[in-house]
């Protein structure tokens, strides 16, 4: 079944393509990148650091994650203190072993004088129902936006819930007695109210933020704001921003040897502060890195555009077809773009 269920993974990543942070849909080739070297270096170095540390552990730490009394003897006579599963477990151990008889508690059972869920019944009940919300959130959030970047008033509840999951598994692996069973069932309902109740009103009642046009887009913008570390574009304050020096006028051949030389100076102080409050912006590219690649669809529309405009005045005497394989073109498409050029002065065959 999980055999089946990962050619279903591959299947949707092949048709759908994988998701993003920013839950932006994508909108060309410019928002993608190569499998190959992104995701293969990537997976390629998580999976070395989980086999370093999971041999390290089991060679030289065999016993980390083993408790102490899970090492003594078995006595049939005798239960142990303290029965907890792995901690990925405790948040739904928590949830089993808080649940009240009928789901509310010992008041409306004697209320109703009958028990009509026992408590273990109604803590499995729940355990699972907290596994089947999780199912069920494609339904129940209905926003239009996918990425809590963008939604305002969900990315506080976002932060809620990592904390009321932190204090389940919390008390889940505390004797379920005194204020632990308190906070556990608090911290449950808390838990179905976010999912079944909270996102669906989110959904209709928050406002997001707008959502951007494309990623690439995105990221630009990112880098950019990133690489000025002023409060306004320089790009911006160079178009508004008047510069307080004029630069002056180039000295004739009349002016006398020490006029010129102390025009060339105030012309170089000037130059100076200019570039002093416009300084230059580091720019980030996408082959900076070292397995960096270019945007072969950017250098696809600049040849057709070359070649539309840039080429009744400027020539590549200096470039072969076979060089266009660099740029994304296939074999078919530089042989049609070699049978499209006559060239003059050489015998045709």
């Amino acid at each position: 079944m999980i055999f089946a269920v990962v050619f279903l993974h591959l299947w949707a990543l092949h048709h759908h393509k994988s998701n993003n942070p920013l839950g932006i849909d994508i909108k060309g080739p410019q928002d993608t990148i190569p499998f190959h070297p992104y995701y293969t270096v990537k997976d390629n170095f998580g999976i070395g650091v989980f086999l370093h540390r999971l041999c390290r552990a089991g060679v030289l730490r065999a016993q980390l994650l083993r408790r102490a009394r899970q090492l003594h003897p078995g006595q049939p006579a005798a239960d142990a203190a303290a029965i907890v599963p792995e901690w990925y477990f405790l948040p739904y151990y928590a949830i089993l072993r808080a649940t009240p008889d009928n789901f509310i508690g010992g008041w409306l059972t004697s209320w109703m004088g009958f028990i009509a869920v026992p408590a273990k019944l109604a803590g499995v009940i729940l355990m699972f129902g907290s596994l089947l919300v999780l199912a069920l959130q494609p339904w129940f959030d209905r926003s239009p936006v996918r990425s809590a970047r963008f939604r305002p008033v969900y990315k506080w509840f976002f932060w809620i819930i990592l904390l009321v999951a932190v204090v389940l598994g919390y008390c889940g692996a505390k004797p379920p007695e005194g204020a632990y069973v308190v906070i556990a069932r608090v911290a449950t309902a808390w838990y179905f109210f976010h999912f079944v109740i909270l996102m669906p009103l989110l959904s209709v009642f928050e406002r997001p933020d707008p959502l951007p046009h494309s990623i690439r887009r995105t990221r630009a913008e990112g880098r950019r704001v990133r690489a000025r570390p002023g409060p306004m574009p320089s790009r911006w304050r160079r178009r508004d921003a008047p510069h307080h020096c004029s630069l002056p006028a180039p000295p004739s051949r009349l002016s006398s040897e020490p006029a010129a030389a102390s025009a060339q100076d105030e012309q170089a102080q000037c130059i100076a502060d200019i570039a002093a409050k416009n300084p230059l912006v580091h720019q980030e590219w996408d082959f900076n890195s070292i397995f960096g690649t270019y945007d072969q669809a950017a250098l696809k529309r600049g040849f057709q555009v070359y070649k539309e405009v840039c080429s009744a005045c400027h020539s590549m005497n200096l470039l072969s077809y076979r060089h266009l394989s660099g740029i994304g073109l296939s074999e078919d498409e530089i042989k049609a773009v070699a049978a499209s050029v006559q060239v003059t002065g050489w015998p045709q065959r």
